[in-house]
Formats: structure tokens, sequence, C-alpha cells
């Protein structure tokens, strides 16, 4: 049996580190439910037996908009210094074995934090290349005393690159990270629906424990309550948008401010 919603609210207010994002649903939400062991049992029965092409589509494309929610909320909710690219020597790694690259991955990760930087913070996803090979890209803070050296060849006016000679896998670059919204959203495009088909039920993200998270708060408010708030943040607005939700039967309103 489905419990009785906890909360019912159609205005979200979610605050990143420099942007807070406001999501005004036209029709109210409720959250709160929770199904029983059965339930879950029976449904994952159900998905499993008598799944569609268009199922399996389905089930990718939710998964990769997870993956890409989770990853966007743990890039904008902290500050970031670094950007890195780690490749792999097929001499020393196979970049086409997803388990292998991942184990690599985390032995660096492991060895960095404790020879270098105890408190640094990361958030790494990976880039299926068309080769069919893996390799990762991550926005990394508190890096502490990870050795670094300079590339005369990779750098340019505008921008120096640097490698990471602790990291023994294969190739590397650094570059420091100009805008952390802009970074973002280039790690985000490696998210794809061929990844997420090729690695189902692996980890697709890497993130340090110590990061920040969005904090969020539900609303439910008239509709001249929640004007008489979006005027007061008007000028603030920096982006906007109407999203449909056909299959939920809603509309999200959007917008982005930069308080």
């Amino acid at each position: 049996m489905r419990k009785i919603a906890k909360d019912v609210y159609n205005t979200k207010l979610v605050q990143y580190s420099n942007t807070t994002v406001v999501k005004k649903y036209l029709h109210n939400i409720k959250s709160g439910y929770k199904l029983s062991k059965y339930d879950i049992d029976s449904r994952q029965r159900k998905s499993v037996e008598n799944r569609t092409q268009a199922d399996i589509e389905r089930c990718i494309q939710q998964s990769l908009n997870r993956t890409k929610n989770h990853v966007y909320a743990f890039a904008l909710s902290n500050d970031w210094e670094w950007f890195y690219t780690l490749t792999f020597d097929p001499q020393k790694v196979d970049s086409f074995d997803y388990t292998a690259v991942c184990k690599a991955l985390k032995a660096w990760l492991d060895d960095t934090r404790k020879r270098y930087a105890p408190d640094m913070k990361y958030i790494i996803v990976p880039e299926l290349h068309k080769s069919g090979r893996y390799h990762f890209h991550g926005m990394f803070s508190n890096v502490g005393a990870v050795p670094l050296e300079y590339s005369a060849a990779g750098s340019t006016q505008e921008t120096a690159v640097y490698n990471l000679p602790s990291y023994c896998y294969g190739f590397t670059t650094a570059t420091m990270i100009k805008d952390s919204d802009r970074t973002c959203s280039y790690c985000l495009k490696y998210i794809t629906k061929e990844l997420c088909a090729t690695t189902q039920n692996k980890k697709r993200y890497w993130r340090s424990r110590n990061l920040n998270k969005p904090i969020e708060y539900k609303y439910n408010l008239s509709d001249d309550d929640f004007e008489e708030q979006l005027d007061g943040i008007s000028d603030n607005i920096t982006f906007a948008k109407t999203i449909d939700i056909p299959k939920a039967n809603n509309r999200i309103n959007l917008y982005m401010t930069d308080i």
C-alpha cells in the first residue's frame, strides 16, 4: 500500500553555489509516496519480463537524465579550480574495458588523496570515444601539492596547459577553470545514450564525499504569491524557459537567477 504524501508543492527553489533555480509547476507535486517491497518486486519482475524495445530506450533515457542531473547538481554546488583529462595507454590499461579503466581511475584518486591532496574535491565523468575506448574528464579543487608539468606544445596565449606526472596510466592535460558553468556543460555532453547503454548497472560518475550539495526548498504558492515573489527577483533572472511534461500531465516554468 502507498503511504499518504508527506509534501504537496508547486514551487521548488534550488540553491547552488552561484546560481538559484526556481521551478513553478502547473499542477501540484506530491512527494513522500513509498511502495511496499512486494510492489517494488512486482514492478521489477514486470519490467524485466515484458520490456519492449521502446521500454528499454525509455529506461536508458531516464538513466541518462538522472546521471546528468546528479552531475549538474554537484558541479554547480561547488567552486572549481582545475579541469583534468585522463586517458589510457593501451599498453598499460585496456581502454575498451570499462571495468579496467574504472579500476585505474580509482587507484589514481586514492593515491593522489593519500600523497598530495587529502581534501581534494572532484566530479568526474567518462567519455566513450567513437573507437569504443574510454577516458575521463573531471573538475577538481583543493588539489594541494598535486605535481604539474607545463606543456609548451599544448599551451596557447590564452590557456596554459599542464600534464600530471603522478598519473601513470596514460596521457593527461590540466587547465585552470575560468567558467565553471561552461565547463560543467562541457562535461555533461559526454553523458550520452551510447555511454549509458554500454555501462548499465555501472558507475557513470565519480565524486568526492566532501562536495557541497544543492539546498532545496519546496512551497505551495498561489499564482498571485508566486508572481509577487518573481517580481522581487526579476532583475536577477538570467535564463527562463517553459518545459512541457506530457507523460506527467504537467508543465514547468523554470527561472535561473544569479542570487
